[in-house]
């Protein structure tokens, strides 16, 4: 079983309404980051009123595990494509993101997320 270390002053009162606290917590940590051993959780928490808050939470405290109906994987894409408000060359905001890419619309360039 994991145990979630919670920081000071942090509002942790969401965790109270969460699915996955009537579930074995050992199912929120597989041991591979896998479809197939995340494909259970990531399920119940389709099911969650605070799935929003808990991705929320798990991208702000960079969680190990399914948290809010994301994989480990899933949140490193998540936050590869959140990175990127602004064009890397310049600095223009109007980003188009395509499989793998993205691509400024002022000056043309692009690159791989």
């Amino acid at each position: 079983m994991s145990l979630v270390a919670i920081p000071a002053n942090a509002d942790v009162t969401w965790m109270e309404q969460g699915v996955c606290r009537r579930f074995d917590p050992d199912l929120w940590h597989p041991k591979f980051d896998a479809p197939s051993s995340t494909a259970a959780a990531k399920a119940i928490c389709k099911l969650c009123p605070v799935q929003s808050e808990c991705l929320d939470w798990a991208l702000k405290y960079d969680e190990n595990g399914v948290w809010g109906g994301t994989s480990e994987a899933d949140r490193r894409t998540l936050q590869r494509r959140k990175s990127h408000t602004a064009c890397i060359v310049c600095d223009g905001e109007d980003i188009l993101i395509t499989e793998g890419t993205e691509v400024c619309l002022g000056c043309g360039a692009s690159w791989r997320i």
